[in-house]
């Protein structure tokens, strides 16, 4: 699962139209522990594959303006 996470995680931010620091601060965890996952110089213990398991969850539109709303304000 580590690796798989690592392989798609930055192609299924994508597609959901989320940035890195979107993604991260719905999961809870720092941007740059992000970014080194998906460029896969870190592995995602079991905190942060639940932490992605659980923002992956949420659903990308609920996701998105979430992090829109959040923005604007």
């Amino acid at each position: 699962m580590l690796i798989m996470l690592s392989d798609r995680l930055s192609s299924w931010r994508d597609a959901k139209g989320l940035t890195q620091w979107q993604l991260a601060q719905l999961a809870d965890i720092p941007r740059p522990n992000l970014s080194a996952i998906e460029r896969g110089k870190r592995y995602a213990d079991e905190r942060y594959a639940a932490a992605m398991q659980d923002a992956r969850a949420a659903g990308a539109g609920s996701m998105q303006s979430a992090s829109v709303d959040s923005a604007k304000q």
